[in-house]
């Protein structure tokens, strides 16, 4: 099984070259093309001669061809899908699909309407169409290209090359030349398969062109090192088109052609026949292209196909420049105003009071009235320009005053402000602070110390700033601590903590304190007491008040069972108190004397596991030492129950 490949619409031109002989000078349009028509679909093309035998579709088998505009899933798909023909924007274009059979002839067609006594160079696209050979060895395809006269003399020939196979369609150029004798307008092309059937050698061909060869023609605009030159439409300009050959023709004749978006085909410029030729600068915008063919003794027809043609040298005429610029500026008297412009590459600015510039955003420094009036912008671009006028209008600026630029205030009070000075106001910064930021007296409410502007407008957009500081005195805070418990007899220290801008501070009730007016009193109650720190303000600031309690226990009590079985009740060995003693070493044994429990303090409750893992039903020795002189330490028993 073979497959085929036409080609790949992102890879069309991607092949590299291959060529046995070029033109070494200028090469005019095709006299004659082979692009295998177009239309879509399948189907034939006329003149060709093939020793295989024609086939519809776009998969011959071997020993056939076809004419096809794509090719897709040839032969489960081990050849490359082809979308479309090698020719440049030839929509549906066709192009010649061979599957191999054996060597020999595979296509012979007569060429007419050549130039006698012309070189001409023949340009030529095959593509090996294999991607995945489901066989081997592989065979490549390799191309024989034969110019013969219609008597049957062989004028030159031409190999490809095995065409290698590649990963992705990829079409390969062949380029030959050969000489039309004197007096031959026809010739006979060609094309043999140099390897046989087989695996593989299957490939495809389109535009075979041949085209006149002759001495190099070089083309530019006179005195520039540009091929591509702008122009303003209209303006005058001294473009002198320029053109030579490099010799090999006894008489040359010179016509120069124009094309453009108005004329897309190539036409004559009357009167344009010698080397060199003056542009006129079109009135119109556009793109004009401009080349210059050569005839060797006559004069050329805009048909003729006998012609050597230059490359191509473009004007660009088009106003190519939109300059921009503020229309309106309006300065307070006394700052700087900025112009500004876009869309140039060159500025000139004028304007009332002698003022000029070429920066493209000048200042006016220091504005005053006479600066005042109707200011001129000249923007120019690749020779083009173009004017903008700007109006300035100056106008006195306002002075912002207010009623006090520092105040004191409590945190979270409302302050009321004044300013004044014009007819518009801003605030900042703007954040929710200000109940209105756009008058003249807002009332603003601020937690922190805050730096306040107020930005004074008159009209039209003159301004002048007033900063005020406020000064914001935090409010007090209380907190008591956590509740403490104690022992009967013994004494304890309230962590007490308060924040504010300059306050006081006293615990009520006093009794048992060492200390009333401290944040961190000793206190040795005899019976529960409930404390209140309270925290007031130097500044007349909202107090603050917080409460906590201490706890007075006369001796522990520890409990003689407990229930660890995951019903939330009873689940641990909870011995009230007990955490006060945070040097408290608690221990538990089993009958056996075994360590099954130790802890230092009893932050956590005992839950009945050893290193993880419930301790079965039974009972317990423990061993209590309080660390603590004179408390002898405590022993006993507890039992698990489940």
């Amino acid at each position: 099984m073979k497959k085929v490949f036409v080609l790949y619409l992102l890879a069309a031109f991607l092949g590299s070259a291959v060529r046995a002989q070029t033109c070494n000078g200028s090469v005019g349009d095709p006299t004659a093309l082979i692009d295998f028509g177009s239309g879509g679909g399948s189907g034939s093309y006329p003149g060709i001669v093939s020793g295989y035998e024609f086939a519809p579709g776009s998969c011959p088998i071997e020993g056939q061809y076809s004419i096809a505009s794509a090719a897709f899933f040839c032969f489960s798909n081990s050849w490359h899908t082809v979308p479309g023909d090698h020719t440049p924007g030839d929509q549906n274009g066709k192009m010649l699909i061979v599957n191999a059979g054996n060597k020999g002839p595979l296509l012979t067609q007569t060429i007419n309407g050549l130039c006698s006594g012309t070189t001409y160079v023949v340009n030529e696209y095959s593509m090996n169409l294999m991607k995945d050979p489901p066989c081997g060895p592989v065979l490549f395809p390799s191309l024989e290209f034969i110019i013969e006269s219609t008597s049957g003399t062989v004028l030159t020939s031409y190999q490809t090359g095995n065409l290698g196979q590649n990963t992705y369609p990829t079409w390969v150029n062949g380029s030959f030349i050969f000489d039309c004798p004197a007096g031959v307008t026809s010739v006979v092309l060609k094309i043999n398969s140099l390897n046989p059937g087989g695996c593989g050698n299957v490939f495809a061909i389109d535009d075979i062109s041949f085209s006149p060869c002759g001495p190099l023609v070089q083309v530019g605009f006179n005195g520039l090192a540009t091929d591509n030159l702008h122009a303003c439409p209209g303006k005058p300009a001294n473009f002198v088109l320029q053109g030579q050959s490099s010799g090999g023709y006894a008489n040359p004749y010179y016509q120069w052609e124009v094309r453009s978006e108005l004329q897309p085909t190539w036409a004559f410029i009357p009167g344009a026949n010698s080397s060199s030729y003056n542009v006129v600068i079109p009135s119109v915008s556009g793109t004009f292209e401009y080349r210059l063919i050569v005839a060797n003794g006559f004069a050329p027809s805009i048909s003729d196909k006998c012609v050597i043609v230059s490359k191509t040298i473009t004007i660009s005429a088009d106003n190519a420049i939109f300059l921009n610029a503020t229309t309106y500026l309006y300065g307070c008297y006394g700052s700087d105003v900025p112009f500004q412009a876009s869309g140039a590459s060159e500025y000139l600015w004028t304007g009332p009071n002698g003022f000029t510039s070429t920066k493209q955003n000048p200042v006016v420094k220091s504005v005053t009235y006479a600066d005042a009036g109707l200011y001129t912008v000249k923007g120019t671009l690749n020779g083009c320009s173009d004017t903008v006028s700007a109006l300035l209008t100056v106008s006195t600026a306002p002075t912002g005053t207010a009623s006090f630029y520092e105040a004191d205030v409590c945190e979270g009070k409302p302050l009321q402000l004044n300013a004044a000075g014009g007819p518009r106001y801003s605030w900042f910064p703007r954040k929710p602070i200000f109940n209105n930021d756009t008058i003249a007296n807002p009332i603003v409410t601020l937690k922190d110390t805050t730096l306040l502007t107020c930005v004074v407008f008159s009209v039209p957009g003159c301004d002048d700033t007033v900063r005020i500081k406020v000064n914001v005195w935090k409010n007090p805070i209380a907190d008591a601590g956590p509740d403490r418990r104690v022992r009967l007899g013994s004494s304890i220290q309230i962590a007490g903590k308060s924040d504010g801008t300059d306050v006081k501070y006293y615990w009520t009730p006093g009794s048992y304190l060492d200390n009333a007016n401290t944040l961190n009193p000793v206190t040795t109650p005899p019976v529960d007491m409930l404390y209140a720190l309270h925290v007031e303000s130097d500044h007349g600031c909202k107090a603050a008040i917080d409460e906590m309690k201490v706890r007075v226990f006369d001796k522990i009590i520890i409990p003689n069972t407990f229930t660890p079985n995951g019903d939330g009740v009873n689940d641990y060995w909870e011995i009230r108190d007990l955490d006060v003693f945070t040097d408290a070493i608690i221990e538990v044994y089993n009958t056996a004397g075994q360590r099954v429990y130790r802890s230092t303090g009893y932050d956590k409750a005992w839950d009945g596991t050893m290193n993880g893992r419930p301790l079965p039903v039974g009972t317990y020795y423990y061993a209590i030492n309080l660390k603590e002189p004179k408390m002898k330490p405590m022993v006993g028993y507890v039992t698990i129950i489940r």
